[in-house]
């Protein structure tokens, strides 16, 4: 005889590890091991996992329990960490947006390689092309984020109080 689960709108789906009040769901856990270093030994890695993450947990919840995720400077240290994630996000799509739209020619990497021989090591042009290319590629692609950036900072409005942030002017 079978078990028949059904579940409705909005109920949780059932856990997969109860730490005293915490429910982990086995989507949850096999995100966590999947990211994880022990995921290459897939069964044997999945239990030393385990075993860490449950004291991972348990450890978390202790620095709850004491406050920890309500004092100051971890509060700044995950400002800090938001803002460089977003940040890298952030140019990294409009890096790949910009490089989808930049092309460099031939003659435009005969060129570089001509004025810049010497720092090829008597390699001909067919031997350094594609890393020329690339090169070229990237200082195109690093010109147009500049750029964005510039065309962000213009459309702002920056004040700076040089006296405040102690910047002689």
């Amino acid at each position: 005889m079978g078990l028949v689960v059904l579940y409705g709108c909005g109920q949780q789906k059932p856990a997969a590890i109860i730490i005293d009040d915490l429910r982990v769901s086995r989507d949850e856990f096999e995100r966590a091991f999947q990211a994880s270093p022990y995921a290459k030994d897939q069964e044997a890695g999945k239990k030393r996992f385990l075993d860490l993450y449950i004291t991972s947990k348990l450890i978390l919840q202790e620095a709850v329990r004491e406050g920890l995720d309500r004092k100051q400077d971890f509060l700044q240290n995950i400002q800090i960490f938001w803002e460089q994630t977003l940040l890298k996000l952030m140019v990294s799509k409009k890096a790949k947006e910009l490089l989808s739209n930049i092309t460099v020619s031939d003659k435009a990497v005969s060129e570089y390689y001509q004025k810049n021989k010497e720092q090829f090591a008597n390699k001909d042009l067919p031997a350094v092309y594609n890393d020329i290319k690339i090169l070229l590629l990237k200082k195109t692609q690093n010109d147009h984020i500049q750029a964005w950036t510039d065309t962000l900072r213009q459309k702002a409005r920056v004040s700076v109080n040089d006296r405040l942030i102690l910047i002689k002017p």
